[in-house]
């Protein structure tokens, strides 16, 4: 029996903290399938009320995810 693995690619993880522009400074280290901007707990000041997403490309199996890090 012979089995055979795709590789996979593993994606890396952005923390941001609340502040000025934290948000989308975060937003735009997101380059490949499986990247991750986990926010922290607390207030995203202006000017993180408005982000531009442009130019992320995940996958079904490797998505680009923005979401809470679980820390508040």
């Amino acid at each position: 029996m012979m089995l055979l693995f795709a590789p996979s690619v593993l994606g890396t993880t952005y923390p941001a903290s609340p502040g000025p522009g934290s948000l989308q400074a975060c937003v735009e280290k997101l380059q490949q399938p499986g990247d991750e901007c986990r926010l922290k707990a607390g207030r995203y000041p202006p000017p993180n009320a408005a982000i531009a997403i442009a130019g992320k490309h995940g996958t079904i199996a490797e998505p680009i995810i923005i979401a809470a890090a679980g820390d508040g």
